[in-house]
């Protein structure tokens, strides 16, 4: 995003992340929170700590792995349904296209409001002719 879109808290946010990571090791700040949702896989695969620790590792990795790939999953899915919705605007905007240049040899039977217009080409053309309110 250009800097001339942000607003003034978003530009002041935007410079102190710089200057975080200009001082500081991202990995060294973020750890906390990797730690803490990686840990939460590990819960939920073994919520009652029984597990030798190698296994709950093992399965808290297949827990993170299948969460990252429903993110996937429904990322794609998202994109579908939007490329679909895209495809239904193009074909009705193709429908009303095809609908107005089939109406074109008789406008003012397709479109009553057509039939106000004057005939003799382009509106405003000489003084007086055109639309009404000139």
């Amino acid at each position: 995003m250009a800097s001339s879109k942000l607003s003034l808290p978003q530009l002041y946010g935007r410079i102190g992340g710089l200057r975080l990571r200009a001082t500081h090791d991202p990995a060294e700040y973020t750890a906390a929170g990797r730690r803490a949702f990686l840990s939460s896989f590990e819960r939920e695969v073994d919520p009652d700590g029984t597990l030798p620790p190698a296994e709950r590792a093992t399965r808290a990795e297949a827990a993170r792995r299948a969460y990252m790939a429903t993110l996937a999953y429904r990322r794609a899915a998202a994109r579908r349904s939007a490329a679909r919705e895209d495809q239904d605007r193009i074909a009705a905007l193709e429908r009303r296209l095809s609908r107005l240049e089939g109406s074109a040899s008789a406008p003012a039977e397709a479109h009553p409001r057509l039939a106000e217009l004057p005939s003799s080409g382009a509106r405003g053309d000489a003084p007086g002719e055109g639309r009404a309110d000139e």
